[in-house]
């Protein structure tokens, strides 16, 4: 698997800071597709379920109870 990106640096650097200000060592990085997979599925739920709630909390407290 190729890395490549601003991102991979950045992945790098925030995991030595908290594994060194939490367990006192760096940590190994280890990209996957497993991985991988998991947050596209993460992010892109979290993009769907975004419209819904918003919509939900621009109802007034008589939508609601009318809707019901």
């Amino acid at each position: 698997m190729k890395l490549e990106g601003p991102h991979i640096l950045l992945t790098y650097l925030l995991s030595t800071i908290v594994s060194l200000a939490v367990f006192q060592t760096p940590l190994n990085v280890v990209f996957t597709y497993t991985g991988y997979a998991i947050w596209l599925v993460l992010g892109l739920s979290a993009f769907a379920s975004r419209l819904p709630a918003r919509n939900a909390a621009r109802l007034t407290l008589r939508e609601v109870l009318t809707y019901e």
